[in-house]
């Protein structure tokens, strides 16, 4: 009886799981980098006193965190070309990702800035600080230092939800594995080794986001 998990599987598509794992890494990042324009723009139109750029920010971030991933994927691959805006399907799910994930950046960074007392705004100005100086200096430091870790939480979970983009052919990992399970018929196999690469590389993106937080946001927290 053949075993249940065949690791040689693992050494023969070593080279195809590598190439998987750096196409999500690569998807994850530009995802991320379009999430953090789209989070940063979308806090700053919710919390404009303008009405009409406050409620396209809450409709935007309404929108897309109400709006399943795989459905905003599907509307982008198929949609998208029907108004002439032709993508490599790549760039098709960086869009996705990154726009709906811009939802949740948003909503990070609104807590965040939230929680920073007044007191220190007043005390900027005390000094003779000129706003755009508080804001630089001392309120969006500590308004990153506080939104740090949910900012780790969502870069998981956008590289997580690079699987989906398997279903748009974007040869990231979970797509070349699922080539290699057609190819072999070993699908546990296969899946045991999406698996144990996607914990491989949450922890040490886990691990990235814990030695930044100690070196250069903590200290920012202590004086909240």
């Amino acid at each position: 009886m053949s075993p249940l998990v065949n690791f040689h599987l693992f050494w023969t598509w070593r080279w195809a799981i590598a190439a998987g794992a750096e196409t999500t890494l690569l998807l994850g990042a530009t995802a991320l980098v379009i999430s953090l324009a789209f989070g940063v723009l979308g806090w700053l139109l919710k919390s404009s006193r303008r009405r009409a750029l406050a409620t396209a920010g809450s409709a935007y971030v309404e929108l897309f965190r109400n709006t399943p991933t795989l459905v905003f994927l599907y509307l982008c691959y198929f949609g998208l070309p029907e108004i002439s805006v032709r993508l490599d399907a790549f760039w098709y799910a960086a869009l996705a990702l990154g726009v709906q994930g811009g939802a949740y950046v948003a909503e990070i960074i609104r807590g965040a800035f939230s929680a920073v007392s007044p007191g220190q705004r007043l005390a900027a100005r005390a000094l003779g600080l000129s706003a755009w100086q508080s804001l630089r200096l001392v309120e969006l430091p500590q308004t990153f230092a506080v939104a740090f870790p949910s900012l780790g939480n969502q870069v998981v979970a956008t590289v997580l939800g690079t699987a989906l983009a398997s279903v748009i052919t974007v040869p990231e990992l979970t797509y070349r594995l699922q080539v290699i399970g057609d190819s072999t018929y070993q699908y546990f196999s296969v899946f045991a080794a999406a698996a144990l690469v996607y914990i491989v590389l949450v922890q040490l993106l886990n691990q990235l986001f814990q030695e930044l937080d100690r070196r250069r946001f903590r200290m920012w927290r202590g004086r909240l």
